[in-house]
């Protein structure tokens, strides 16, 4: 199924077959019986800090109801505040009875509670708690959050002179979206939604213990669990960026998603000081549904945790984890499955400490994923910097006569680093069975690989693979693979401890439990590929060949 370029899709009909009747013809209608169910109750109309028409409330900041059941132009909030040290909590938004919230650019979103562009103090501390928007049956040209927080604190006074604040904080916990029966959303979902901003100061933006789901309708951009930024956006500052985003869950069902799907997504930037990006223990799973790509615009991606960490001066230092998360897909199409997935960018003699550790992924039901799969995914890209990354413990489970166009890790890790590193790729297991079927790409338990002038050693241990069940393997099967490289020092890369088992099945390339490269142009390499076990039952194996253990040095 294609998408058009101009990302408009019409309304999908009814769960129930039923006619969808055109919003003014249902407003008519219903007018004839009751004129109170299309008030809008609950606030009152003001303008937001871009100055659009909004509807919600401004004095009461918790607890409020607002129920929009006739068409708006403009912004829907449960509550809204521009006012530091704010908490906007409890508060409840329900847009239904087939109606449009209208607009574009800054309009037409939909937010529980929202915290706005906090300035003017010598702190801030701005939260947006326990708030819920329930989308039934109708259309929101614009974005649907739960909790918002957006914190740019800089004050200028009327002489011209500017104040940056030390210490921010941003919160938006325990908020909940329901989209539901039909529902057409044209832009992103965040249960919740934390950003910060600073020239210099520390700062921590959370969006921890959310909840999205949608059922039987339409998203036409990503949807976010939590989602949270903090930015130290000047690279001599020396003050502390944190972005955590745990425990959130996304929930996909019979709908269409065209965009990527996260269960926590976390950013964190800073120059000389520490950056730290979390994303644990998030779940995101799809069920008869389509997460669609958009050529030029989005891939239609599927994450547990993601996390992005930048550090760029030689005090800087990037700490990075997306570990313990869930992805699961049950008959469903996806293009490429992570259960985290971890980027660094690192420069100037800065330091990395980045894991993507005990993910799941889970892949069923006929299931049909169109490039590749990663239990745990780490990429640093090191400029004068050094790194220890890992992604150990991972799994990815693929049954029920599921389907894989690309590549399949459970851990996968890649880096370069000028000042050295090490790198695990170490006791991740990855299980093909049922009958499914990788279509083109390799089988790996772990894969590390890394690149550098200077010492650097690898490791790809005690990973396991297992296919069995009639399954098809179209390319190469490897329990751990490890590949380095270094132009001046040592390199080490070891693959032992690895298992592989084939059983009733179909291999079209080779089969290796471990394999070792280390590659040196100046300096020098040693590789190892020991204690290595590949079992093969009742199997075809197509490839040149099946080898324990096998290494490479290079010069």
């Amino acid at each position: 199924m294609s998408k058009a370029n101009s990302r408009k899709f019409p309304v999908p009909a009814r769960p129930n077959g039923s006619l969808l009747v055109p919003t003014w013809l249902s407003i008519a209608l219903l007018s004839a019986f009751s004129s109170s169910a299309l008030a809008n109750s609950g606030g009152i109309e003001f303008e937001d800090v871009h100055g659009t028409n909004s509807y919600g409330q401004t004095d009461s900041l918790t607890n409020n109801e607002i129920n929009i059941s006739d068409g708006f132009e403009g912004n829907v909030y449960g509550a809204y505040t521009k006012d530091n040290h704010q908490i906007v909590s409890g508060n409840t938004v329900t847009v239904s009875n087939i109606v449009n919230v209208t607009g574009n650019n800054y309009v037409g979103n939909v937010t529980g509670g929202a915290i706005y562009s906090a300035i003017g103090a010598d702190s801030v501390s701005a939260t947006a708690n326990n708030n819920l928007v329930t989308i039934l049956d109708s259309r929101v040209e614009g974005k649907v959050h739960g909790g918002y927080v957006d914190v740019y604190p800089k004050y200028y006074h009327d002489d011209g002179i500017e104040d940056v604040y030390a210490n921010v904080n941003a919160y938006a916990n325990k908020n909940t979206i329901v989209v539901s029966d039909g529902a057409v959303i044209t832009n992103y979902i965040y249960g919740g939604y934390a950003y910060i901003e600073v020239d210099s100061g520390n700062n921590s933006a959370q969006a921890n213990d959310n909840t999205v789901t949608v059922s039987h309708s339409t998203v036409e951009d990503y949807v976010h669990g939590g989602r949270a930024i903090g930015e130290n956006i000047t690279e001599s500052s020396d003050e502390n960026s944190t972005a955590i985003t745990n425990n959130n869950s996304v929930t996909i069902s019979s709908s269409e998603i065209y965009g990527n799907v996260y269960g926590g997504r976390a950013n964190a930037i800073t120059g000389k000081g520490h950056a730290i990006a979390v994303a644990n223990n998030n779940t995101a799973t799809v069920s008869s549904s389509y997460i669609y790509h958009v050529p030029d615009y989005v891939s239609g991606d599927v994450y547990g945790g993601r996390v992005e960490v930048e550090a760029h001066s030689g005090k800087g230092v990037a700490d990075a984890e997306a570990n313990n998360n869930i992805v699961t897909i049950l008959n469903s199409s996806v293009d490429d499955v992570y259960g985290s997935r971890v980027n660094a960018d690192v420069s100037e003699g800065a330091v990395a400490n980045l894991s993507a550790n005990e993910n799941t992924v889970v892949i069923s039901d006929k299931a049909n994923i169109f490039d590749n799969v990663y239990g745990g995914y780490v990429d640093a890209d090191v400029d004068y910097g050094n790194i220890t990354a890992q992604v150990n413990k991972n799994t990815v489970t693929i049954s029920n006569n599921s389907t894989v166009e690309g590549y399949v890790y459970g851990g996968y890790v890649g880096t370069g680093a000028n000042y050295g590193g090490i790198v695990y790729a170490n006791e991740n297991i990855v299980v093909v069975s049922d009958g499914s079927v990788i279509t083109n790409g390799d089988v790996s338990g772990g894969f590390a690989l890394q690149g550098s002038i200077e010492t650097v050693a690898n490791q790809a241990n005690k990973n396991t693979v297992i296919i069995s069940g009639l399954s098809v393997i179209g390319g190469d099967v490897r329990g751990g693979r490890s590949y380095v490289e270094t132009d001046g020092k040592e390199a080490f890369a070891e693959a032992n401890y690895n298992t592989v088992v084939i059983s009733h099945s179909t291999v079209g390339g080779d089969v290796t439990g471990g394999h070792a490269i280390a590659w040196f142009g100046t300096g020098t390499a040693t590789a190892y590929a020991n204690n290595n076990v590949v079992f093969i039952d009742s199997s075809t194996v197509t490839g040149d060949r099946i080898v324990g253990g096998t290494v490479r040095v290079d010069a």
